[in-house]
């Protein structure tokens, strides 16, 4: 799937830029989801990582080839990208837009780990008197910041196993146990979600993580044989069916001007805006009010009713947990 793909080329990038005297293939096999440091399965291997190298490659990267005693295709050939191919990090500057792009990719990289990097590098943006800060993800009603169910999907969908977990939807009490053929991990609209075949409902479905309640179980996990025949392109048919869903959707909210909500919202995509009334694409009504109710009284839901009153729940529900601060309702109420 190319998003696995592209997931394995920056770990891929990552691991040879950050060594001086290079990494030999036993050693990014062992370091890289994705590779098999398993030798059985080695030259299966071994065409996965030539092909991830001339990708690396075609973007302008060059990667050299350290041959130990002259020798040619030795096991301790060690490989690293050209330290003088990436520009030092204090010759770059970077306009407002950009400051922007890059707080919202350090959002993404908190919902996936909280590496040492990672941390840094938003210690680096907030020292910078010209950025905006807007690192911090609004207040969420959940809490829940990390899917711990993204790893284990996603080995189940390499493998084309099936998996157990127990899934709670939307307005519902308690959750129900799912049996899926995993098909695909796919990012969109800022979650991370789940598709395959419900053997249940012996149909497809989508899942989103943070609905997950359970553990993942992956059934028969060492059998060496697919448990089943995947969809060709599932991973590009669910977003495009998430996609057509996002089009199909609007909410009208007004924004305090220069708030977070304005400046967060105004830069979704396909937003259009009339002064401080924003319409706002949504694939997901229920993830857009926990998003709306993180803003508080800088947002005010318009349309539809139904979005209005799950902000007002969301709400009534933060302010029952701090029953001694005094809590309004503006971001659920009419303009």
């Amino acid at each position: 799937m190319a998003n696995e793909h592209l997931q394995r080329h920056m770990a891929l990038f990552l691991a040879l830029v950050n060594t001086q005297t290079g990494l030999t293939k036993h050693e990014l096999y062992t370091r890289i989801h994705g590779y098999d440091p398993d030798l059985k399965r080695q030259s299966a291997t071994d065409r996965k990582f030539e092909r991830d190298k001339k990708a690396l490659r075609q973007s302008g990267l060059t990667i050299q080839t350290v041959l130990p005693h002259g020798e040619i295709d030795n096991k301790e050939t060690r490989y690293r990208i050209d330290p003088s191919a990436i520009a030092p990090l204090e010759a770059m500057s970077f306009d407002s837009d950009e400051r922007f792009l890059i707080a919202s990719a350090l959002r993404y990289w908190q919902g996936e780990a909280t590496d040492s990097d990672s941390r840094m590098a938003e210690i680096k943006m907030r020292a910078n008197p010209e950025f905006s800060g807007m690192t911090s993800a609004p207040v969420s009603a959940t809490g829940r910041a990390i899917d711990p169910a993204l790893r284990a999907l996603r080995d189940a969908c390499d493998a084309q196993k099936v998996v157990r977990f127990d899934y709670q939807r939307p307005g519902s009490s308690q959750a129900r146990e799912r049996r899926v053929e995993a098909w695909a991990v796919v990012y969109f609209d800022g979650r991370w979600l789940f598709t395959g075949r419900d053997l249940w409902a012996e149909a497809p479905r989508t899942f989103l993580l943070r609905r997950i309640l359970s553990d993942i179980v992956i059934e028969n996990p060492d059998a060496d044989e697919p448990a089943f025949d995947r969809p060709v392109g599932a991973a590009d048919s669910a977003l495009a069916d998430l996609r057509e869903l996002w089009q199909q959707q609007t909410a009208v909210v007004s924004v305090v001007p220069g708030s977070d909500a304005d400046m967060r919202l105004r830069r979704r995509e396909s937003t259009t805006a009339d002064g401080p009334r924003l319409s706002v694409h949504y694939s997901d009504l229920e993830l857009l009010a926990d998003e709306l109710t993180g803003y508080a009284n800088d947002v005010t839901v318009l349309e539809p009713e139904r979005l209005r009153d799950a902000v007002a729940e969301r709400l009534q529900r933060i302010a029952s947990m701090h029953s001694d601060a005094p809590v309004t309702h503006e971001g659920a109420g009419d303009e």
